[in-house]
């Protein structure tokens, strides 16, 4: 179960409780647990089928680092992600595959603003013109349960 509290003023106006395995099952949530998407989490709540549709739509470069992203759960280098995308700066990267990849996302998911692959700011400052193979790109929450089940199908 997921409680939620609405409260006014410091009074509870209403309270709400969502059956989340049941929603998820109901919206096609196959593979996702319910911890999974009851967290808080930045990439876009995609279902198995959205992501089977987004690893469909990908290039090959792209399908490998989504694999490499599934196989490593969720958290990827820098360094890795050059490699899997064939690109060597994180402009090229973001101006490129990544932009590719989230154009189709936000076909399949019909938000604009929606994002699979995403990284902490906080760790790239001052690093991207220089040596910054440390820092990391993520998939989290139900997206990365979505795509390991649609890799696994595919």
């Amino acid at each position: 179960m997921v409680n939620f509290e609405v409260r006014l003023e410091g009074q509870t106006v209403a309270r709400i409780d969502i059956d989340a395995a049941l929603l998820l099952k109901l919206l096609g949530g196959a593979g996702v647990s319910v911890e999974a998407a009851s967290a808080p989490h930045k990439s876009a709540a995609i279902s198995a089928a959205q992501a089977g549709e987004l690893v469909g739509r990908a290039d090959k470069p792209m399908r490998q680092l989504l694999s490499r992203f599934a196989e490593e759960d969720g958290a990827l280098t820098w360094g890795e992600t050059k490699l899997a995308a064939n690109v060597k700066s994180w402009p090229d990267f973001a101006e490129g595959p990544l932009k590719k990849l989230e154009k189709a996302l936000h076909r399949i998911t019909g938000e604009k603003n929606s994002l699979l692959i995403w990284r902490i700011e906080s760790e790239w400052i001052g690093l991207e013109k220089g040596e910054d193979e440390p820092c990391r790109l993520y998939i989290d929450g139900p997206a990365l349960g979505a795509l390991k089940t649609a890799l696994a199908t595919a």
